[in-house]
């Protein structure tokens, strides 16, 4: 019975370990301009609309658009884009033909459409945001060059991991001394209560 009570504890601490070893991005409330930052799948880009609608059928804004500058984010440039769930931020509709600033972060989320005071990142305000702590938030990171650096982390990791799979005995060893790594931890961890 005690041997069963030390491979409980044993157990324990090692779905303790996993989960600190496991740990995600840290999560804020009304967190789009975070979720923008951090996920490398999201998109922010300057994109002319070609087509709005304002309550469609299903009861969501629709609009399709043409991605004329990426800031972040693997932005398809020139090619028209169909969004089934937009929401314009502000009290605005979105005109054919205009340039908006827009973000996108996956299909269980709209396209958000801004209207902004110029097309210069360091100095644009988003109009219609006044008392929005979150859209404040976005405003800074865009003025502070946050995003553009992002995406400059993120194609260098793209462009280190095309190197790196180009090159297969950069990892040869990479997984056995993880192993090695991870069964010695739970070794130490396991004699230790076993002792």
């Amino acid at each position: 019975m005690k041997c069963l009570n030390k491979y409980k504890k044993a157990i324990c601490i090692i779905s303790i370990c996993v989960l600190v070893f496991l740990r995600g991005i840290p999560v804020f409330a009304g967190d789009v301009p975070e979720s923008l930052l951090y996920d490398d799948k999201a998109l922010l880009f300057w994109g002319e609309v070609i087509s709005y609608t304002k309550n469609d059928a299903s009861g969501k804004n629709t609009i399709s658009v043409l991605p004329k500058q990426k800031i972040k984010g693997d932005v398809r440039i020139d090619e028209e884009q169909a969004y089934p769930y937009c929401e314009p931020i502000g009290a605005f509709m979105p005109v054919k033909g205009k340039l908006y600033l827009m973000s996108y972060y996956d299909e269980n989320n709209p396209l958000y459409v801004y209207l902004t005071t110029s097309t210069d990142l360091k100095t644009l305000k988003i109009k219609g945001i006044y008392g929005n702590a979150m859209m404040a938030r976005f405003q800074e990171y865009l003025n502070a060059g946050e995003y553009e650096k992002k995406e400059l982390e993120r194609l260098d990791r793209l462009e280190r991991l095309a190197q790196t799979e180009n090159n297969p005995s950069n990892t040869f060893f990479a997984l056995p001394v993880n192993i090695i790594g991870f069964v010695l931890i739970i070794s130490i961890l396991t004699i230790g209560y076993i002792i």
